[in-house]
């Protein structure tokens, strides 16, 4: 049997009617509303609370604990809420440069909440930022901080009871957190096992710190590459050593440091049978490597209703050369993934590069790309969010 189906159309009057009779409903009940202050929503004082956005801190104190490596201690004016193993963002003004970057916190979370947070910096060649990091910032010099975007810290649902940490150089920094955190703690959640490599015994970071955290849950285990008289471990941290030191039971291998270190361990953990899915990586890759006289393009920079024309370089990312010129861009992972930096492409060839590629679908069909990890490779057009350095 069919069933007629009865369908009214309106016409225009009656919805031109109805749009007034909406506005005269919304003028009265905003005649009625009392002008007393809305009373605070706890959930957002919350949210608030544990994500507060760029916030201006002050240098406290300024160490050297290692070679060409300095320990830079923040104070911020209210508590700061982290997981060990989080990064930290910082940005500088260094002449008509404005540079972010960002930095493994390497203090305890339980410090945070007192509005203090720690941060290594090695001085790298060609290191625009480290280099002023390690010469130029002084005690009582006042920054913008941001709590850094990324999936590093360890997480109980996700992770292994047993962390076995790699670390390079100054990738020991946010082990150095995830040692502190678990000192602290009566019943820590997990053990964590450090393997870290290191030339010489000189050469390791924070040495006396680190090796005073080992406890019931915390090993540190030295590797020496070039040091004979060393009576530890030597050579690279390889399959034997990773087998030698991993705990029994499930793992989860994280790994911090050079990216041919990254690379190296990877090729050894997947000698061993590991799953990749149980290591997580924070290992940065490098710029790509172009001739000794890399080419300077014309760089179109639209942004509201200034046109700005600028000369970007091949071998720096169009984040780079913003910042040389002293335009603000907002960012906070510098890896291609969090979006931030995200900007329009309007014309122009370009490379993007990185282990990778952060954007959505609809953003590479249209043209857009996160600039941390984009690389001009003609002239270039490109349109950018109005932003303000707090």
């Amino acid at each position: 049997m069919k069933r007629k189906l009865h369908i009214n159309i309106k016409g225009m009057a009656n919805d031109a009617l109805g749009a007034i009779r909406a506005a005269k409903n919304r003028t009265k009940k905003i005649a009625e509303t009392p002008a007393d202050d809305i009373a605070a929503d706890a959930v957002t004082s919350l949210a608030q609370l544990l994500h507060p956005g760029v916030m201006r801190a002050e240098v406290k104190t300024i160490e050297s604990v290692g070679p060409s490596t300095k320990k830079v201690n923040f104070f911020i004016a209210k508590p700061v809420y982290f997981l060990p193993g989080t990064s930290l963002t910082i940005t500088l003004c260094i002449g008509e440069s404005i540079a972010t970057r960002p930095y493994s916190i390497c203090s305890s979370p339980s410090l945070g909440k007192q509005g203090v947070v720690s941060i290594l910096v090695k001085e790298v060649e060609d290191g625009f930022v480290s280099r002023y990091i390690n010469h130029d910032l002084k005690i009582g010099d006042e920054v913008v901080l941001e709590i850094g975007l990324g999936n590093f810290s360890v997480n109980v649902i996700r992770d292994a009871p047993h962390i076995v940490a790699i670390a390079g150089g100054v990738g020991i920094a946010p082990f150095l957190a995830m040692a502190h955190y678990l000192h602290e703690q009566e019943n820590p959640p997990f053990d964590l096992t450090i393997l870290y490599g290191s030339q010489r015994e000189k050469d390791i970071l924070c040495k006396e710190e680190l090796d005073g955290l080992e406890g019931k849950a915390v090993r540190v285990i030295h590797v020496l590459s070039d040091d004979p008289s060393f009576k530890g471990e030597k050579g690279f941290i390889n399959r034997d050593i990773i087998q030698k030191y991993s705990p029994e039971g499930a793992v989860s291998y994280f790994l911090c440091g050079p990216k041919k270190m990254e690379e190296f361990v990877f090729g050894e953990l997947k000698s061993l049978g590991v799953d990749i899915r149980h290591v997580r990586s924070d290992c940065h890759t490098p710029s790509p490597k172009l001739e000794e006289s890399p080419h300077t393009y014309s760089l179109t920079v639209h942004q509201g209703e200034s046109v700005r024309i600028l000369k970007a370089r091949e071998d720096e990312t169009l984040l780079e050369t913003l910042e040389r010129a002293g335009i603000y861009v907002h960012n906070r992972c510098r890896h291609g993934v969090c979006g931030a930096c995200r900007m329009q492409v309007l014309s122009g060839e370009y490379e993007v590069t990185g282990d990778e590629d952060g954007r959505r679908a609809i953003d590479k069909q249209y043209g857009y790309v996160h600039s941390c990890r984009t690389y001009p490779r003609g002239d270039m057009e490109i349109r950018i969010n109005i932003a303000i350095l707090p």
